[in-house]
């Protein structure tokens, strides 16, 4: 019988190895066709504009935000509202100060204009 600590030891060192020799296959095997276009940054088949190191507009950040306002909010509600029979009135306080929390959030991110597609 092996120890765990051995065992640990000895699966990771099978990952490892398994990981660098699959993509040793690969880097040997692959195709290997170099083209212009496949040494740009982005390869969509356009030429480059503008430089691609240009700052994102806060929109975008808005956006990013409120997304995880609400993905969040499903996150914790979801199970919170499967088990609210059975849980006492604290979980209910604690479920108000985090819903009138993401409120404020969303006012915020409304307040920014962030709703707002121009």
């Amino acid at each position: 019988m092996m120890s765990p600590a051995f065992a640990i030891i000895l699966f990771t060192f099978l990952a490892l190895i398994i990981a660098v020799g699959l993509l040793a296959v690969s880097a040997l095997l692959g195709p290997h066709r170099r083209r212009k276009g496949k040494l740009e940054p982005y390869e969509c088949g356009m030429p480059i504009i503008d430089d691609v190191r240009k700052p994102f507009h806060v929109q975008y950040y808005l956006v990013a935000v409120t997304f995880l306002l609400f993905d969040i909010e499903l996150a914790f509600i979801i199970p919170w509202a499967s088990v609210f029979k059975r849980i006492g009135p604290e979980a209910v306080l604690a479920m108000g100060i985090f819903v009138v929390l993401l409120a404020l959030g969303l006012i915020y991110e409304w307040a920014k204009g962030s709703f707002e597609w121009d």
